[in-house]
């Protein structure tokens, strides 16, 4: 009986062979981040591709035909009931996040206009289908401006209706300026 890894080795030659790849080109991503070859090792070879990816693996993805790019899907939003990205949004992140781990778990240690201020963003989120995405705030971020750009952009959007994964990181960014993280309230 032939001992486990031994035996994966050996399938994996074999599935090279029929492939009519030599033992040592990647014939997918799982081969390349395997395959440590004396060229890929060499100074000067390899450059800007992973180390034992081959040229071919490196231009194609590791997918056998160059990938080109398309045009980006259309973002995922969270308006549509029953999905996903309508329960983080509807409930989710105000229920279990913000109510429960955000408040719940440090009610102690936040100052009472951090309080009042979570109270307010916790009813602002109850209300998230008609509640408009609202800049943030100069609270002492580094990031503030950036994120008024990016909401520049979804002006009139709702919680529901902006795409979900801006959303998703705007409330993290909320909840620094609600507990008042970077002006040192916390």
């Amino acid at each position: 009986v032939m001992e486990a890894g031994r035996w994966i080795r050996h399938q994996h030659r074999h599935r090279h062979q029929r492939r009519g790849t030599g033992a040592r080109s990647a014939c997918s991503p799982c081969c390349a981040s395997r395959l440590l070859t004396a060229a890929s090792a060499r100074p000067g070879r390899g450059a800007g591709r992973r180390r034992g990816m081959s040229a071919r693996c490196a231009a194609t993805g590791g997918y056998g035909e160059p990938q080109t790019a398309g045009p980006l899907p259309a973002p995922l939003t969270s308006d549509e009931p029953g999905t996903w990205a309508y329960d983080t949004m509807s409930r989710r992140i105000n229920e279990e996040i913000l109510q429960g781990m955000v408040i719940g778990d440090n009610e102690a240690f936040l100052s009472v206009s951090a309080r009042d201020r979570l109270a307010a963003f916790v009813r602002e989120l109850e209300n998230a289908g008609n509640e408009t995405l609202r800049p943030v705030e100069d609270d002492g971020g580094g990031d503030a401006d950036s994120w008024r750009a990016i909401l520049s952009d979804l002006e009139g959007q709702t919680w529901l209706s902006a795409p979900w994964l801006i959303t998703e990181y705007y409330f993290y960014r909320r909840i620094l300026t609600a507990v008042g993280y970077f002006s040192g309230e916390l």
